[in-house]
Parts: structure tokens; sequence; C-alpha cells
């Protein structure tokens, strides 16, 4: 008898919540792939500039889908056109039975219900938001560290290049190939940093919509998320990465 309540329960839980809607979906970011790269957490340090951008896009990446809102109870209430705590009677009665399992939330009621969607939703999990941000801006401070060696290596290579060319050792064309190497590997460090500014703006927007649905203590979270976005973006203009060094012949 117990087992047949409980799988009515399932059953009517279910159906309310396809009556109720679906979720938005939130669009993916795109960004540099490196299958070599499988990092989670470990800040990548001693790896070269290129290999520690593509760990940060991953961890960016990674920050955008934790700050996702998610979940069949927060697909539920924003299915039904509400916000945690607003709406008419007939969406209340549609929060409260998804999120309380159909026939035990009407029993309960409404305003019950009301309470325990906002005491049992998260929109976002702030731990793993918390875990995501540490590791995308630790992520930043080590390659900001190793940015100013390998830009001057770029630059003692471009001098090399020039007295080759002109001692006669290379020949114009070898020159230019190399040096457009060079220039495409600073756009393409430039593109990766703008891929991982923009996600951590994303980041900041989907914590900032948790926090006006009434998810509370996401304070530092959206902060930190903020200042992952000017350091990021200040570090191009610092070292112009969007525009490539200014190489001569």
């Amino acid at each position: 008898m117990a087992l047949n309540l409980k799988l009515s329960l399932i059953a009517a839980a279910g159906l309310t919540l396809a009556a109720c809607g679906q979720a938005p979906d939130v669009a993916q970011s795109t960004r540099m792939n490196n299958s070599a790269l499988l990092f989670y957490d470990d800040t990548v340090q001693g790896a070269s500039v290129p290999d520690q951008v593509a760990a940060l896009n991953e961890a960016a990446d990674r920050l955008v889908r934790r700050s996702q809102i998610n979940g069949a109870l927060v697909g539920a209430a924003l299915g039904c056109g509400v916000t945690l705590a607003t709406g008419s009677s007939s969406t209340r009665d549609c929060v409260a039975a998804a999120a309380l399992g159909g026939a035990a939330g009407a029993v309960l009621g409404t305003q019950r219900g009301e309470r325990e969607v906002a005491r049992r939703v998260a929109l976002v999990a702030e731990g793993d938001v918390a875990r995501q941000l540490n590791a995308a801006t630790g992520q930043m401070a080590a390659l900001r560290q190793s940015l100013p060696a390998y830009l001057a290596d770029q630059e003692a290579e471009l001098n090399r290049l020039t007295m080759q060319q002109i001692k006669g050792q290379i020949t114009q064309q070898e020159h230019d190939i190399a040096v457009l190497e060079i220039q495409q590997q600073r756009l393409d460090l430039g593109g990766a940093l703008e891929l991982s500014a923009r996600d951590a703006r994303t980041a900041a927007a989907n914590l900032r919509a948790a926090t006006q649905r009434g998810q509370t203590g996401l304070d530092w979270h959206i902060q930190t998320a903020d200042a992952l976005v000017d350091d990021v973006e200040s570090a191009q203009l610092e070292y112009d990465l969007m525009n490539g060094p200014l190489l001569g012949g």
C-alpha cells in the first residue's frame, strides 16, 4: 500500500511538472578546445602560456555552467511564469504543487507551498560556483605571472628575425612568415582571453538573475565574477593583445 502511494505521488509530481512547463535553456559559450587539458580545480602553473590560457577557458566554461539557474523545482517555478513568491492564484498553485509533489502540495496548500519553494529551491549552488570562481581567478593570477616573460620572448624573437634578415641569414619571405606566426599567436591569445571575459560576464549575469528571483548570499560571487572580468580585460589592454604586437620588417 505504501509503495503504491509513493508511486502515485511520483507520477503526480511528474504530471504537475509537465503541466507547469520547462525552464528556459541557457546558451553554452564557445571557446578554444584543447583535448590534452582536462583540468578541474587545479591551477596550471609552469606550463606554456597557451596551455594556461586553455585552462583558464575551461575554468570559465565550468563557471558559466555552474552559475546557470537549474533544477527541476526551479524549472517548475519558472515554467509557471512566476518568481518564487509572487504570481496569480493559479500560478501559485502550480509552483506549490510542483515543488512539493502534486497531491502532497495540494494538501499543504498554496501558501505553505510558496514558503517551501523559497526554502528548498537553490537557484544556483553557491559552493560549486565559489569553487569555479576560485579556480578561474587562480588560473588568471598564474597567467598574469607568465605573460610578461612570454611576450618578452616574442619580442626578442622578432628582433632576432630582423637581425637575421639584415645579415642575409634568412629571406624576406622567411622573415615575414615567422613574424606573421608570432602575430597570430598574440591575436589567438587575446581572443581566448576575450572568451574567458565573456564567460565571467555571463556568470555574473546568471548570478544576478538568481538574486533577482530570490536567492540570497551571492554578493561575494557576483563581485568576484565582476573582478575576474576586469582582470582579464585589463590584461588585454595592458599587453595590447587584441591588436597583436607592432611588427616591423
